[in-house]
């Protein structure tokens, strides 16, 4: 009986850990959509190019003077976002503490 219990609690936590990774691109793509957007006000886009064979990491200009990011950059934009912000969430839950 305890290793059907051990065994129910690991699958759960693996379950939480395949969520949170299959999760975690689209969280931070979309927090670069409205990022870049509000922070350029608008001049800057991220969205999936319409040629996609060699733009995999590219931005490109557009007509309408919009600067357009490729997904991936993206990505890293939200990713470096959230780490800094759990990263001044330590730092300030450390300093309130000490």
């Amino acid at each position: 009986m305890a290793t059907l219990i051990g065994d129910l609690i690991v699958g759960i936590f693996e379950f939480l850990l395949w969520a949170l990774l299959e999760l975690l691109p689209v969280i931070c793509y979309f927090t670069a959509i409205v990022l870049v957007f509000a922070v350029t006000l608008g001049r800057v886009t991220v969205e999936y190019p319409k040629n996609s064979a060699n733009s995999y990491w590219s931005w490109r200009k557009v007509v309408h003077g919009r600067t357009i990011l490729s997904p991936a950059l993206g990505t890293i934009i939200g990713f470096s976002f959230w780490a800094i912000v759990v990263a001044l969430t330590i730092i300030v839950y450390q300093y309130s503490h000490a």
